[in-house]
Order: C-alpha cells, then structure tokens, then sequence
C-alpha cells in the first residue's frame, strides 16, 4: 500500500511539475507575442517596398484574415457612408468591411463557398448599385467556386441604414466555375438595373436581377433570379458595361481568351430584358494573342471614351505584352495607338486591378493598373508619355480601387496585397520624380 502510495504521489508530483512547465511556456509565449509591435505589419510592407516614386506615401490600412481578391468603395453621392472599403477574400469567399479613417474590421459574410473551412471560394468582384430602382444601393458580390469545383454565385444585400442585410442569391445552373467581371444596364420594365457577367471556361454570359413577386394564395419571394443570354466563343475573361463607341448607349462589352489566337474584345447589345444579346463590334488583333484585359473610360478631356487593352501571347502572367488604345465610332475602330510593349509578367493586370481615378486632381482621370508581380503603373491617357511605375513591391499585389474617402476631397488608392489592404496617396510635396517607364518600342 505504501510502495502505491507512493507511486501515487510521485505521478501527482510529475503532472504537477508538467503544468507548471506548460503554464511557463504558455506565458513565454503570450510574452513573446505580445512584445511584437502593432506597426510589425507595417515595417513588413515597407521592407517589401523596392521602390516607391517621390511624393507618394504609402502604409497599412487593414489586415484581412485570408488574402484579398476584391475592393470596392461606396458611391460618394449614395446613402452610404464614404470612409468605408468594403473587401473581398479567398478560401472562405469573405466579404468584410472597415473604416478608412480608422477603426475594426467588420465581417458581412465569412464563407460565401460551398465549403468553407477546406475549399477555395474567391470573391470575384464587389460593387454597389441600385438594382431595384427604390433609389438605395445595393451590394453585389460574385464568387468563384474553386474547390470543390461547383456552380458560381452571386450574392446581393441590401442596406437598413449602414447595415447590410442579406437580401438573395443566384446559382446559375452553368458549366462555368469562374466568373469575370460585371456589367450594369438599366432596366426597361420598371427602374432599377439588370447585371450581366462572364465565365472563364465555358464562356457564358448571364444576366441577373433582383426581383419580388407575388405568387399564388399571398406568399411572396424575394431573390436574385437569372439566365443565360449569350455564348462566347472561347472563355470569358472580362466584362463590364459602357458606351464603346460613342453612340450615346451602353453596351455590354466582354472580353474572350485564354487561349490561343482567341483573344478578343466583344460589344453586344441587349434589346430586350432577357432576350439574346446582339453582337456589334469585335477587336481581335488578327488573332496574334491568347488573352486581353480591358478597361473602358473617358480619360482624354474631350467626353468621349476610349478602349484601353492589355494583349498578352501567353494566357495569364507570361509572354509578351501589348498595350494599345482605340477610340471607336458606329463602324468600328477609328483610332489605334500602341501605348506600351514588354513583359506580360510586369504589364499584366489581373481582375480587379485597374482603376480610373483621379488622383492628381486635376479633374482629369488617369488609368491606375498593377501586376501581380507587385507592379503599380499610372497612366495618362491625355498626355503623350508611357504608363510611369509608381510602385514595386514584392509580389502577391492584387485588387485596386480609388476614390474620395471623406470630406477633404483627397483621392485614395487602395491596394490589395496578400491579406494586406494599403493605401495609397500623394503626399503635399515630392522631391524630384525618380520613376521607371514602360517604353514603347
């Protein structure tokens, strides 16, 4: 009895002497973590800057809990509050929000995937718009359902104040898994706005709307309905919705890739809700490259817009790299300059990662565009000079988006950058420019 008395307290003893060595660990290593400054994320960019041109600053804004594939800023004449980036993230598919003047980050959705704690669900774009023509904004989010492999989504809330509140969501019942990009066209049958989005893969287009209806014996429902309205003829890798040639109407304007000789810009009409979309004008290049990325914007001071497009050989981030304005008229293209010639790797904008701002506030809009090599390039589209590189940091740059955040009237660049958000903004007085061109050739 006393040999197992013993035992008993030497094991008591052992366990004791175990959760205190434990209990010291633990402490260390809350000591040691706390002990890490909060500007440790900070010093991490900046030791990841390679250059930043004279008269810009650049600094942490948030910390995201996965990395960042979308941003988006509120409508400054809107109902809602300016000072607010609304992102979206990976894996989980996470849509989150936070104050630019400071403060927490605020989650809308943790997981918009199909399987949220071991799939890949990437939010594709974030945007606002009024959709059912009741004059408040909307928020819109597309996913793509990576792994497992699954049906795209698009997802809408509504806002009670500055609270958003799911409103419905759409799974079209497409081969496609990828979605790229969203365009707007108002709608014909009673206000609001219909939304049209592309597919990498299969290369359908789809149309969206947020609707109620009254059914049968008083039940009502309210959702996000949609259906197929048009068929590319390789994947769809971009779209977005704009007058392209000047006519004073919108149209929905595509882009086609992602493989070889098939790349090509697309602009279609819709004549009708629903109803197949009308192919008007198509910019191919005589079929010399596998992708293209276009942007949309009247940037040359005289009301009209122009198409700016980035040609790659490759598919994605490699081979060689065009970059070529047009100006179009009813018949087609009337004007063609090459802008810039280099390495895709270093030229090449993903989705999300053009922006046409205003930055110098001027009242003239330049086109800001990265490259997930951590390339960040300004564009004027009203000068004669090359894109000029304003930014290079270490890889994994992603999303892009400017705008007015408060009452000053100082433009804002925000950055996407692993599960970093940054920002950027010039400063009152640069020292003399020190920047690298990409030079036409």
């Amino acid at each position: 009895m006393r040999i197992r008395f013993r035992r008993s307290l030497w094991t008591l003893a052992a366990l004791a002497a175990c959760a205190v060595l434990l209990a010291i660990g633990a402490n260390a290593t809350l000591r040691t973590r706390a002990e890490v400054p909060s500007s440790g994320q900070s010093r991490s960019c900046r030791e990841s800057i390679e250059e930043l041109r004279p008269g810009w600053s650049l600094r942490e804004a948030s910390h995201l809990p996965d990395p960042v594939n979308a941003l988006a800023l509120p409508p400054v004449r809107g109902r809602l509050p300016i000072d607010t980036v609304y992102v979206g993230t990976t894996r989980a598919g996470g849509v989150y929000r936070f104050n630019a003047l400071g403060g927490r980050l605020g989650t809308i959705s943790q997981g918009a995937g199909d399987m949220k704690q071991f799939g890949d669900c990437r939010v594709s774009r974030l945007t606002f718009r009024d959709l059912d023509g009741d004059g408040a904004t909307e928020l819109i989010a597309s996913t793509s359902q990576i792994s497992p492999r699954g049906r795209p989504r698009l997802i809408v809330w509504s806002f009670e104040g500055a609270t958003p509140i799911p409103r419905g969501f759409a799974r079209p019942e497409i081969r496609s898994s990828w979605s790229h990009g969203l365009g707007f066209l108002p709608r014909t049958d009673g206000g609001g706005a219909s939304i049209f989005a592309t597919f990498c893969g299969h290369g359908e287009i789809v149309e969206y709307r947020l609707r109620k209806d009254a059914g049968e014996a008083g039940f009502r429902s309210d959702g996000v309905a949609w259906k197929k309205v048009g068929q590319l003829p390789a994947s769809g890798e971009w779209s977005e919705t704009a007058d392209i040639d000047n006519d004073g109407r919108d149209d929905i304007c595509v882009a086609t890739g992602y493989a070889d000789g098939e790349a090509a810009i697309h602009a279609y009409r819709s004549e009708a809700p629903g109803a197949d979309l009308v192919l008007g004008h198509v910019i191919d290049e005589g079929g010399r490259f596998g992708n293209v990325h276009f942007v949309v914007a009247a940037a040359r001071g005289d009301g009209k817009n122009d198409v700016l497009a980035w040609w790659s050989t490759d598919f994605l981030y490699g081979g060689d790299c065009e970059i070529i304005r047009y100006r179009l008229d009813a018949d087609g293209v009337s004007e063609r300059t090459v802008i810039a010639r280099g390495d895709a790797g270093s030229l090449w904008p993903d989705d999300g990662q053009v922006a046409v701002v205003d930055m110098d506030a001027d009242g003239r809009p330049e086109v800001w565009f990265g490259a997930k090599s951590g390339n960040l390039w300004r564009y004027d589209m009203a000068g004669t000079a090359p894109p000029e590189r304003i930014l290079k940091i270490a890889p994994h740059l992603g999303p892009i988006v400017g705008g007015i955040i408060d009452t000053t009237g100082r433009p804002v660049l925000f950055l996407g950058w692993d599960r970093e958000v940054l920002r950027l903004e010039r400063m009152p007085m640069g020292d003399a420019p020190r920047h690298d061109t990409a030079r036409p050739r």
